[in-house]
């Protein structure tokens, strides 16, 4: 699934959600046309980033894309986040790659959160975002920004993740 598709059905799918902890979702934010700010019920803001791996069989940009679809992920159990938070970003992670999850898209095999699985992220991105596409494509969401109720996005605050919101 190329991110032209992706971006938008993910943005539509955490908004049609209607998660009490998400008050907005804005596409396009940061000067990204893959990004999205999500903000949440007590005012704090995740940026995210959206960056794409061509599948193995390769995928030239100029050409059709080639959709491949199967079973969609496994619904699983939403993660709370009381309204007014405060936020834990694990727990963030983990409400957003349920939704998304349950999104019922037939052309993602599974979409997991770097801090539930040992292999993804690092020490200094613990927090994002992997979708595994049929097509053999992977998307990532790549936390950009983790801002406070009130705190401003800035080239400090780029890429530094927050523990909690």
């Amino acid at each position: 699934m190329r991110l032209d598709r992706f971006h938008p059905w993910a943005e539509q799918t955490l908004t049609d959600a209607k998660s009490p902890a998400i008050s907005e979702v804005e596409s396009g934010v940061d000067g990204l046309t893959f990004g999205t700010r999500i903000v949440l019920a007590n005012k704090a803001q995740v940026h995210v980033q959206w960056v794409r791996t061509a599948p193995p069989s390769g995928d030239a940009s100029g050409s059709d894309e080639k959709i491949v679809t199967g079973q969609p992920p496994t619904p699983v159990d939403i993660p709370e986040l009381a309204p007014t938070g405060p936020y834990t970003t694990a727990d963030v992670e983990r409400h957003l790659v349920a939704l998304l999850n349950n999104g019922g898209n037939d052309e993602l095999i599974d979409v997991r959160g770097y801090s539930q699985d040992a292999k993804l992220g690092t020490t200094q991105q613990p927090f994002g975002v992997r979708v595994l596409c049929h097509s053999g494509a992977v998307i990532f969401g790549l936390f950009r920004h983790t801002l406070g109720a009130g705190q401003q996005r800035t080239k400090e605050s780029e890429f530094r993740q927050r523990e909690a919101l």
